[in-house]
């Protein structure tokens, strides 16, 4: 899969803005991508193995809810990690 990132966690990846994952489900790229990016996995999963709710998870441009994280990817699939902005 493609694992695209985007604002404050792309300072953990050297500011790649694309990464190629090789993994069978969401879960998978996610667990890889924090095994490769560990500063990555910080500021994405929490202690217990969860997505941070501060962000959102697009496969091919579909919201995956958090009862969806096993779903199973291609190796075409374009998986967006966006985290949301706060402040005011």
């Amino acid at each position: 899969m493609i694992i695209r990132l985007s604002g404050t966690l792309l300072r953990f990846v050297d500011y790649q803005k694309e990464l190629r994952i090789d993994a069978p489900t969401v879960k998978a790229g996610i667990e890889q991508l924090a095994a490769q990016y560990p500063e990555v996995g910080k500021a994405l999963v929490d202690n217990v193995g969860q997505v941070r709710s501060t962000h959102r998870i697009f496969v091919n441009g579909e919201t995956l809810g958090r009862g969806q994280i096993n779903q199973a990817v291609s190796s075409e699939d374009v998986l967006d990690i966006l985290t949301g902005i706060t402040g005011g």
